[in-house]
């Protein structure tokens, strides 16, 4: 179960390279934020799969938030140029998101499943409707957008090929939406810990990003997506996984 799951999970982080180190306040804030809450230490066995696998994969995590374009997000110095670049390839993945929550709300038989599923595809829309905002704040004329970038097309097939299989269960849906979650709740918490005057001040660029995906609304939202996992792993994933 867990290989199987592992390689779902490692191929929805995106990948990231760094060509310098982030402030050192940086690794402190990642090493202080721990995204399961913490608590006593638990046996392989105990473990929820969800975790297991962010575990498997911290140095992709860790490696995201040294990325030069995520240290300029926090510093507010990225470019905006940069910036709007991303605003418009993330509707692309949003719309994704919201139809792979659909396909697995279908797949679901169990009445809990289904309204999580559909409590989740409402999430999905309120952050497209934060997108439009920060689209039109910043020029971004996403009605004009007609093709995703390689990287964007890539993950949304993925997840989109992923969802719509015939033979695919809701906990293959989630192991691929679940990094996605995870690394952007994790990212946004650990750059409002590490930049909280500079986040704080009058016109940073990128504030409202920040404290979207470091809000606990959206820390509940990631949570309810690895339960689900946990869950459905756990009772209905077929033999391939286990």
């Amino acid at each position: 179960m867990i290989s199987a799951s592992s390689r779902l999970f490692r191929r929805s982080l995106r990948p990231t390279s760094s060509t310098k180190r982030a402030p050192h306040r940086l690794s402190r804030c990642y090493l202080a934020i721990t995204p399961r809450g913490g608590g006593a230490a638990m046996t392989a066995e105990e473990k929820p799969i969800s975790q297991i696998l962010w575990e498997d994969n911290l140095k992709e995590a860790q490696k995201s938030l040294h990325h030069p374009w995520v240290v300029g997000l926090g510093l507010g110095t990225l470019e905006k140029e940069s910036f709007a670049q991303y605003i418009a390839q993330d509707a692309f993945f949003l719309e994704s998101f919201a139809k792979a929550y659909a396909f697995a709300l279908g797949k679901c038989s169990d009445r809990e499943g289904i309204v999580a599923f559909h409590g989740l595809i409402g999430a999905v829309l309120d952050e497209l409707k934060l997108h439009s905002g920060l689209a039109e704040r910043w020029g971004v004329d996403l009605a004009a957008l007609r093709e995703p970038k390689q990287a964007t097309d890539d993950y949304t097939g993925f997840l989109m090929a992923t969802a719509q299989a015939a033979d695919s269960t809701p906990a293959d849906v989630l192991a691929a939406m679940a990094p996605c979650m995870r690394l952007y709740a994790h990212l946004g918490r650990t750059l409002r810990a590490a930049f909280p005057e500079r986040l704080g001040r009058p016109g940073h660029p990128f504030a409202e990003w920040v404290d979207t995906y470091a809000s606990d609304e959206f820390e509940a939202a990631a949570r309810t997506v690895e339960d689900l996992l946990d869950k459905y792993a756990g009772a209905s994933t077929p033999a391939r996984l286990g």
